[in-house]
């Protein structure tokens, strides 16, 4: 019996894995903060059952070395931090980014299979007294040694692990459990089997009634956002309409701005062909100016050169007018006066007698009438030359006589003789017209003519007429009157004479 005794009692057996715990460390309005840590060696041991066994390795990073997954309302969540401790006996696991207010699954389970789920509420605003008591926080759940099987939290008092106590390793275990043992095992199994049903159970039902309450959180939240949406609706569309405004604005800007650097560019190309268009103008524009210097400098050498011949001309234009009034002077001196020509033209109609120009050549023409009318005389009455001297015999003494005269007095003597002529030539020809009437009057003639003459020598000399044969000019032939008609220039009357020397001055 003793025997039996020692061996019927109760040895605690370490479990394959070793028992890890969840602890909640500190919840906060935006993260929540969980402890894990190892049960082995701490729970299920009797101060009388000797020493507690150790292990020389670490409990907690053995089973967290394959990975911790987390799950937020089943949905992955990545916002997690992970960390051990020093001495390798707990794990700390930072769950962040949550909202505050709200309800949250949180699922934490290793890769292996082992898991733990639990309702966590975030605070509003994180107190001290959560900090300061967040050591006593209760424990959340324990991870069980089974990958299957899954523990969540259980606030209710359970009874110890019928489980028996744990050898030192590498020891011999034996199990003296009966069939009653093994009944109230699995009855205590069904117990926390129950119990955690209706733990899932009352879960589930707060799972849905904080669903509901989310839900209608959201529906209230969706409500309040139509009707800001509603509200803002208007300035939504107006800001729309701007904004597709704007958009047109900013495509018509663009277009504008390709218009513009296409412009540009047509114009560069253009102002491009302009400057080139400009630099050939100003070459030609350059040459023009030496070409126009030239001929400027031509033109003014033309001009000098055309002054200086127009000043010779003008010299001798001068030289040819100044010759031309001596010419002019001459004339006159010859022709006589357009005063004198007109007296005389009076006296000649006066008496019946043509006009003779005035001047020397009005005398000379006078000397030549008077020497055809001596010479027409001479033949009609040859007898008459014995008694009577012609008046040129007379002239020609006087003009013998008068060379010794000064130039100023032969011209006077020269009127003064064609006066007397004149008056003389017009009694000798009404003589000679008077002739063939009656041959008395015939006879008388050369007395007549003889007294005339000697009163015309006496007027134009003051001296009696001497009648000597040999002073006369001896009788011409009639080669030598052809010869003195033909030298002599035509006879022209001396009222015509008189009219054009008075037209052509």
């Amino acid at each position: 019996m003793p025997e039996q005794d020692s061996l019927s009692k109760w040895h605690f057996i370490r479990p394959w894995h070793p028992r890890l715990s969840l602890f909640v460390k500190e919840i906060t309005s935006v993260s929540a903060t969980f402890v894990i840590v190892s049960l082995a060696g701490r729970d299920h041991f009797e101060p009388d059952d000797g020493p507690t066994p150790t292990s020389d390795q670490s409990v907690v990073p053995d089973p967290l070395s394959k990975g911790v997954s987390v799950k937020v309302n089943g949905t992955p969540w990545p916002k997690c931090l992970a960390r051990l401790s020093d001495n390798a006996d707990e794990a700390m696991i930072i769950v962040y980014g949550l909202m505050p207010g709200r309800h949250y699954d949180i699922e934490l389970g290793l890769i292996a299979g082992e898991k733990l789920r639990g309702q966590i509420v975030t605070e509003t605003v994180a107190s001290d007294g959560a900090r300061s008591n967040s050591d006593s926080t209760p424990q959340v759940g324990v991870f069980s040694s089974a990958a299957s099987r899954s523990l969540v939290v259980d606030h209710s008092p359970s009874p110890p692990s019928p489980s028996p106590p744990s050898t030192p390793c590498g020891g011999p275990s034996y199990s003296s459990q009966t069939f009653e043992d093994y009944l109230g095992s699995l009855r205590l199994s069904l117990s926390h089997l129950q119990a955690e049903h209706e733990t899932l159970s009352n879960s589930l039902k707060s799972a849905r009634r904080d669903s509901q309450k989310a839900q209608a959180a959201q529906r209230t939240e969706i409500s309040s956002l139509k009707r800001a949406a509603q509200k803002h609706s208007a300035g939504d569309t107006r800001m729309r309409q701007k904004a597709r405004a704007l958009e047109e604005a900013v495509k018509q800007a663009v277009k504008g701005r390709e218009d513009v650097e296409a412009e540009y560019a047509l114009l560069e190309a253009t102002r491009v062909e302009q400057e080139a268009e400009l630099a050939d103008a100003l070459r030609r524009f350059e040459e023009a100016r030496i070409r126009a210097e030239e001929w400027r400098t031509r033109r003014e050498k033309a001009e000098e050169e055309t002054g200086n011949k127009l000043q010779g001309a003008k010299a001798e234009l001068a030289a040819v007018e100044a010759r031309l009034e001596k010419l002019r002077a001459k004339r006159e001196r010859l022709e006589g006066r357009p005063g004198e020509a007109d007296g005389e033209e009076d006296d000649s109609s006066n008496l019946g007698a043509p006009a003779s120009g005035g001047g020397l050549v009005g005398e000379l023409e006078a000397k030549l009438r008077e020497m055809s009318l001596e010479r027409e005389r001479i033949e009609a009455d040859p007898c008459g030359q014995v008694i009577g001297v012609p008046s040129y015999c007379d002239e020609a003494e006087k003009s013998a006589g008068g060379d010794v005269r000064p130039p100023g007095h032969n011209r006077h003597s020269a009127r003064s003789k064609r006066s007397a002529h004149s008056h003389q030539h017009s009694h000798s020809r009404a003589a000679t017209h008077s002739s063939p009437t009656s041959a008395s009057t015939a006879r008388q003639s050369p007395t007549l003519q003889r007294t005339h003459t000697a009163r015309g020598s006496g007027s134009g000399s003051g001296k009696g007429s001497i009648t000597r044969r040999k002073s006369s000019p001896p009788p011409h032939s009639q080669a030598e009157k052809s010869a003195l008609s033909l030298n002599a220039p035509p006879f022209e009357p001396g009222s015509v004479k008189g009219k054009g020397n008075r037209g052509g001055r």
